[in-house]
């Protein structure tokens, strides 16, 4: 049953959404025109059924803009975002964001401030991530950003969401903003909006798209008279989404330039757009953070054990449930001889599969649940295990094994992953075939069974890292982008 017809007919639920403190008669009543001379249960009547799609929120301690651009769920928008979030919401760790809080640009308190920054500033570029959160894409746009600032370039960072990668960005001294650049799928975007975001993008000499969801966005956005890239991180899951497959075509067309993380995204998506697409590798760089390999192998050889981390949100996509089933295959002799760190934050789509990870740390001595952890304190992790798995079912270029690259740590991952291509079997890490049960048990003992190759594996490993990841190389890269779309006049 519809959510507004319980309201009608159950005081229980009115009740409900008014108790809840996310409903202010006198804040909403200011936004209606003629909402002097309604009623509060009338007022009430018509944040449920319209208001919310024109952009009224019921409080200054709920916008339903924000809420509905962070989380978006699959409901076609019947129903009002206040209502999801009091009778799903709440439940599922969605966060509402006050009103002053979400920078809105397309309600034109700060979009003005950003054009005269990009006009006062040299070489102005925006990039757009779909969120600020701790994980592959926006921290590898968050480097993007980094190596431009080298060059003399003033980035602009701008989310869809804000998240725990916020912080970091403006500790590296990187300007960045939470802003809805997209109509909401349940409204159309007032022409005073679209003009606002035209003039916005516009006061850049180029925007990056980052990720396919933020490609997509294009299709919804005005057309701008600027270069317009995108680096695209995804894999063929994106796919599934319909948001993607009715965009992406028309997204991608717009684009001046296209670049993709590895060739697993480039094969994920080329099929589907236009051949004279030209889809060009653009690898992401990180960091150097080497520790020292020899150190690791005594360590390793010493005691006989061989620690593991599996890294990443609790999810199938990132292989949880292949490694829980692997590890039930593995014999006790084996099992004594492994440590397994666990490190990540759950899902709320995936609560089950969470479960079963936190059982498994309960119940097994040799298993550390971590959780979730700033990259600060993940980037340590490394320091204590000597390999690091990727049993991906899916993962275009999974930023943890380049760092454990990096650090000089043997790696074990899915055939489809992008790093797979970069890597030779047991010469440069390990390669199992993805969401095989078996095959991730075989090479977890193989590891255990020879741990001093272990060691010799994750040294070559590194020789992956500086030829490919290097901050070095991917400056170079990054600049090559910049010359190529200034290239473009």
């Amino acid at each position: 049953m519809h959510l507004m017809s319980l309201f009608v007919k159950n005081s229980r639920w009115r009740k409900r959404i008014v108790e809840s403190r996310l409903w202010d008669i006198d804040y909403y009543r200011q936004q209606v025109v003629g909402g002097d001379t309604m009623s509060e249960i009338t007022l009430l009547r018509h944040y449920l059924g319209k208001g919310w799609k024109l952009g009224y929120d019921p409080s200054e301690r709920f916008c339903s803009d924000a809420y509905c651009d962070q989380y978006y769920w699959d409901n076609g928008f019947s129903y009002s975002p206040l209502e999801h979030y009091l009778f799903w919401g709440y439940r599922h760790n969605c966060v509402p964001l006050k009103v002053q809080d979400y920078k809105a640009i397309v309600r034109g308190d700060k979009y003005q401030q950003w054009i005269d920054w990009a006009k006062n500033h040299e070489k102005p570029v925006l990039l757009i991530s779909h969120e600020y959160s701790n994980t592959g894409a926006p921290i590898a746009l968050l480097w993007m950003a980094e190596s431009m600032k080298k060059m003399g370039m003033s980035p602009l960072m701008v989310s869809l969401t804000s998240g725990n990668l916020q912080e970091e960005i403006t500790k590296k001294g990187i300007e960045n903003i939470v802003a809805s650049l997209i109509p909401p799928r349940y409204r159309v975007r007032k022409n005073k909006e679209s003009q606002c975001i035209k003039q916005f993008l516009e006061a850049f000499d180029f925007v990056v798209f980052n990720c396919i969801i933020g490609l997509c966005w294009a299709a919804d956005m005005p057309k701008v008279d600027k270069p317009c890239v995108c680096w695209i991180h995804d894999g063929p899951n994106a796919m599934r989404n319909p948001f993607v497959v009715d965009r992406l075509v028309e997204s991608i067309s717009r684009m001046s330039l296209v670049y993709s993380v590895s060739q697993f995204t480039t094969d994920a998506f080329a099929p589907h757009c236009d051949k004279s697409i030209d889809f060009r590798l653009f690898p992401y760089g990180i960091n150097d953070i080497n520790e020292s390999i020899e150190e690791r192998k005594e360590r390793c050889i010493r005691d006989g054990v061989v620690r593991f981390l599996m890294p990443g949100q609790i999810t199938k996509r990132k292989g949880h449930h292949t490694l829980l089933d692997a590890m039930e295959l593995i014999p006790e002799e084996y099992r004594k001889r492994c440590e397994i760190i666990v490190a990540g934050p759950s899902s709320a789509a995936e609560n089950s599969l969470h479960k079963r990870v936190m059982d498994w740390a309960a119940r097994s001595e040799n298993v550390d649940y971590r959780g979730e952890l700033c990259h600060d304190d993940f980037v340590k992790l490394y320091d204590e295990v000597d390999v690091v798995l990727c049993p991906s079912l899916e993962d275009p270029l999974p930023i943890v094994c380049a760092e454990a690259l990096s650090k000089g740590k043997a790696i074990i991952v899915s055939d489809r992953t992008g790093t797979a291509s970069l890597i030779k079997d047991k010469e440069t890490g390990y390669i199992v075939k993805s969401g095989n049960v078996n095959s991730l048990k075989d090479a977890i003992c193989y590891a255990i069974d020879n741990p001093s190759e272990v060691c010799i594996i994750g040294k070559r490993g590194r020789k992956v890292f500086e030829d490919i990841f290097n901050v070095d190389a991917f400056d170079r890269r990054v600049e090559e982008l910049v010359n190529d779309v200034y290239s473009l006049g």
